[in-house]
């Protein structure tokens, strides 16, 4: 497509044309031709010009009965018409201005005159069509679902629709202007994902508001839009609100592991009392069958109870934290039952003295998930399935710091950078197959991000293994964490 303007020329004569085009072509227009009324209607609709030359006097259709086409198609009845005429009396004047006429040149015609009122005409044209677009922009970005901010070169926001107003806490009166750079608007309200998002935007990040005791975590993504070349310094953020889908991956990833882990048991159980009834039913004993019978009915009333659970904790799991949170105290006994159920028979549990009072914000069920988790991790990259795991809670500031450290393998810097995921894996994949540490170490990210914490992971520095730190605010407050 032809940046050029395209100015369409229309005569029956064929020396008119020639003048015409030796008059504008050393303009820079790019020129198209027709020589009569009919053949004008189909080339403008083939070209849309951004000006017409009408010429009046014309055989088939006349340049008046060509103008009031012109007018009356809704693809057309914007391109500006300069009639050529020869007639300079009043009643030819006004029936041309009735047709839809923008202008008008006399034959014969003054060169400067005509390249002067030609070029007027296309630049007003030119200015109408940028100021119309802009507008349509100016609606659709306005009525858009998805936020948009415009920065200049010093990261101020000079521009930011209603929606990212409303995510960014700033004046729902556009009329009211907007000061500050972007990265201090949103500073107070969420935590940058990754941190390093604050100095480059070279990749879509995240932006996390944690979870409330009145509402849920909030989830925007972020992406610098490309602009094309020449564009100045201006920059194009787009803010899109992707709660609902991280929600959603949580809550399948959840009910997945719930089920793996609540049903797995009962239904193993099940499964083998059946077997059994089945290879000796004709050989074993009425009370031996009664007994494998009754195996398989308290698995299945097991069985239920879990499939309860799993319901019951997909509930909860959805919920805001309770304010109230889980007190640091019982820290100890939930880490021992899930060693117990993982048969991790070498585990350590500390807290300190000092927490003896104090709760975390995030219930038991979100806790529970993440040990889960991570012991896991621990046991299955154990060179033999047994590690030694040790869990220490710690105050650091307004955050409880729980640490926990395996003996199994330690990982590559690689690894380490990309175990936990939280976003561009997870929108990849939801079969639960990630390379190295799989989904389950993402979606502990996404739960402790929720909660207004932050997590790491490094080598043990005596010995394989790895050590992960996971900071939790305490159920009094929750604030975007920063540092480490």
């Amino acid at each position: 497509m032809t940046s050029q303007n395209v100015v369409l020329i229309v005569d029956d004569e064929v020396s008119n044309r020639k003048t015409l085009q030796f008059l504008l072509a050393p303009l820079g227009y790019l020129l198209e031709f027709a020589g009569d009324g009919v053949e004008a209607l189909e080339k403008a609709a083939q070209v849309r010009p951004d000006l017409i030359l009408l010429d009046v006097m014309m055989p088939r259709l006349d340049g008046f009965e060509v103008c009031r086409k012109l007018r009356a198609d809704p693809t057309l009845a914007e391109v500006p018409v300069i009639m050529v005429t020869a007639l300079d009396d009043r009643d030819s004047l006004l029936q041309g201005l009735q047709a839809g006429a923008d202008d008008f040149i006399s034959k014969p015609f003054d060169r400067l005159e005509l390249r002067s009122r030609v070029q007027t005409v296309v630049r007003l044209n030119r200015y109408r069509r940028l100021t119309l677009e802009r507008a349509r922009f100016a609606w659709v970005v306005e009525h858009s679902e998805e936020g948009y901010v415009v920065t200049n070169a010093r990261d101020e926001v000079t521009y930011a629709n209603a929606v990212a107003r409303r995510y960014l806490g700033l004046p729902e009166d556009e009329a009211q202007p907007v000061a500050g750079r972007f990265a201090d608007l949103v500073n107070p309200q969420y935590r940058w994902e990754p941190e390093t998002a604050r100095n480059t935007r070279a990749e879509p990040f995240y932006l996390i508001r944690p979870e409330s005791d009145i509402e849920p975590a909030q989830w925007l993504r972020v992406s610098e839009l490309a602009l094309p070349a020449g564009a100045g310094s201006e920059a194009v953020i787009q803010v899109r609100n992707v709660t609902a889908q991280v929600n959603l991956w949580r809550e399948m990833w959840s009910f997945t592991t719930s089920v793996q882990h609540k049903l797995r048991t009962p239904l193993a159980l099940m499964a083998h009392s059946l077997e059994l009834m089945g290879e000796f039913a004709g050989s074993a004993t009425p009370q031996e069958i009664r007994q494998v019978a009754d195996i398989a009915q308290r698995s299945l009333e097991r069985l239920k109870i879990e499939v309860e659970d799993v319901f019951q904790y997909v509930r909860a799991h959805g919920a805001p934290t309770d304010g109230a949170g889980l007190p640091v105290a019982g820290l100890t006994g939930l880490a021992h039952d899930l060693g117990v159920q993982l048969g991790i028979e070498d585990l350590r549990v500390t807290v300190d003295d000092d927490l003896s009072a104090e709760a975390v914000r995030m219930g038991r069920p979100a806790l529970e998930m993440v040990l889960r988790e991570i012991f896991e991790n621990a046991r299955k990259f154990h060179p033999r399935n047994a590690p030694h795991i040790s869990v220490r809670a710690a105050l650091k500031g307004r955050a409880v710091s729980v640490h926990i450290g395996d003996d199994g393998v330690s990982l590559s810097p690689e690894q380490l950078a990309r175990m936990w995921l939280p976003y561009y894996q997870v929108e990849k994949s939801l079969t639960g197959q990630v390379a190295g540490m799989g989904l389950g170490l993402a979606m502990v990210a996404v739960m402790v991000m929720n909660a207004g914490g932050t997590y790491t992971a490094h080598n043990r520095p005596h010995g394989p293994g790895i050590e992960i730190e996971l900071r939790l605010p305490l159920a009094v407050e929750a604030v975007p964490a920063t540092g480490t």
